[in-house]
């Protein structure tokens, strides 16, 4: 775990006065790249107009705003290529693109070999970018390796702030490592550079969040275009609230107000992690670049894969443990106590969590008979309430178990209504601090119908 950045945007725009330049496109190309972007920001900002009153703020904002707004970024990180700079245009003038859900960059020439060539411009970014190269290449079966006589590279830079190009570009394509990067933030542009597109860009993504137009800073709403079909893909993987490449919730907000609202609101708390990447950001990538590593696939549970790394065990979502995904995942304190439980309907059973110190989880599967569901209760928690949580504790009610689960460290998580869709419910206690006691106590139960939420897809 690395300590989480829920504040987006502060941490990678660049001044106004920085330049960015792609390896092999020409100063025209990136002429018509500006271009492009230009007509974005002003063709969402016709289509959602600021009222006079936000304008005002805006700019009273953007004025004090040491980073500034510069014309060369698309959703304040990304370097478009010319192809796609032209791609998001032409899908945005389209009423109604392709609705699939996809969410890595689409095409073999924008995917690099499993050994990954780079070098290190600046040795101010040497220490982020070995440390998110590291996350990466233990979890997948990328190689990082010092260029020679490669064309294609990544270059590490120290710049005003963090971004990077989607895809492999072509050339010696930047990917700085600047002021205000933090370790969760580098990973995110690393993802950018191997093929990520933010999740809340997806085709599908008004099913899961709203976009509070009226709270986005002025000259700012194209940051907020939804990807089509033909531009990324993600393998038909269900949205992820708690992936890395995903906004927080004031990301381009006056003053920090919302700008993105998730639809079920139990989710608020769960977007705009930089702690660590997901189980999902993580299958996104051995999917498409390390799906041919093992000679055998074996029969993992749960929505596991194949460790691409010991083809002998599987790689297991959040909360699972075992060598096919079959098992809880061992918590890391003895006080977490029983961890495999089965739910009752002919009485309530009740976990506690009591004053446990340091950093750690505690993971819970718990089952009801099949055909019936659990239906679990906060009744105490005493993490910090914070935008977006560091320590909470987990719910992954969903059928797809691979999926980030909403995450409550507030006291509006006592009055969820907490179901699950089929007969089991994986729960993740996890604490951040050190210093810090936590106690928890939930309890759960068996029932025979799982209502959904109204609005919320399920």
């Amino acid at each position: 775990m690395w300590s989480p950045t829920a504040i987006y945007f502060s941490c990678f725009l660049l001044t106004l006065t920085e330049t960015i330049e792609l390896g092999k496109e020409t100063e025209t190309e990136r002429s018509q790249v500006r271009s492009i972007l230009n007509r974005l920001r002003q063709k969402e900002e016709a289509k959602h107009p600021s009222s006079p009153y936000n304008k005002i703020r805006s700019l009273i904002k953007q004025s004090f705003d040491v980073n500034g707004q510069t014309e060369d970024l698309f959703e304040g990180d990304i370097i478009l290529s010319l192809p796609q700079a032209r791609k998001i245009a032409e899908n945005l003038d389209k009423e109604s693109p392709p609705r699939k859900k996809r969410q890595v960059v689409v095409g073999e020439t924008l995917k690099w070999n499993k050994v990954i060539p780079y070098e290190m411009v600046d040795e101010e970014a040497r220490g982020l970018a070995e440390d998110s190269m590291a996350v990466i290449t233990a979890q997948t079966c990328l190689v990082f390796k010092e260029r020679t006589t490669e064309e294609d590279y990544i270059r590490f830079v120290h710049a005003a702030g963090c971004f990077s190009a989607v895809g492999k570009v072509g050339g010696g394509q930047p990917v700085s490592m600047g002021y205000g990067c933090s370790l969760g933030a580098a990973v995110h542009e690393v993802l950018h550079a191997l093929g990520l597109w933010h999740e809340q860009a997806r085709s599908d993504r008004d099913r899961f969040v709203k976009i509070r137009y009226e709270n986005i800073q002025l000259n700012r709403k194209d940051n907020f275009i939804k990807r089509g079909s033909n531009e990324s893909e993600n393998n038909e993987e269900r949205y992820d609230y708690g992936s890395i490449m995903h906004y927080g919730p004031n990301t381009f907000g006056i003053e920090s107000a919302d700008t993105l609202e998730t639809v079920d609101p139990r989710f608020q708390h769960t977007i705009g992690q930089r702690a660590d990447v997901s189980f999902k950001d993580m299958k996104l990538i051995n999917m498409r670049y390390c799906s041919d590593s093992c000679p055998t696939k074996l029969d993992c549970q749960y929505g596991g894969y194949t460790d691409p790394q010991e083809c002998s065990k599987c790689k297991c979502p959040n909360g699972i443990g075992g060598t096919l995904c079959n098992e809880v995942k061992t918590s890391d304190f003895q006080a977490c106590g029983d961890t495999d439980l089965d739910a009752s309907d002919s009485h309530v059973k009740t976990i506690v969590i009591s004053n446990i110190r340091g950093p750690g989880r505690c993971n819970y599967r718990i089952k009801a008979q099949p055909g019936f569901h659990v239906k679990l209760e906060v009744v105490e928690q005493s993490f910090e309430c914070v935008e977006t949580c560091s320590s909470y504790l987990e719910a992954k009610h969903l059928k797809d178990k691979t999926t980030t689960g909403f995450r409550m460290c507030c006291d509006e998580a006592l009055d969820y209504n907490i179901v699950s869709q089929d007969h089991e419910m994986i729960v993740v206690v996890h604490h951040e601090k050190e210093d810090r006691d936590f106690t928890t106590k939930m309890i759960y139960y068996q029932v025979n119908e799982h209502r959904p939420i109204e609005g919320v897809q399920n």
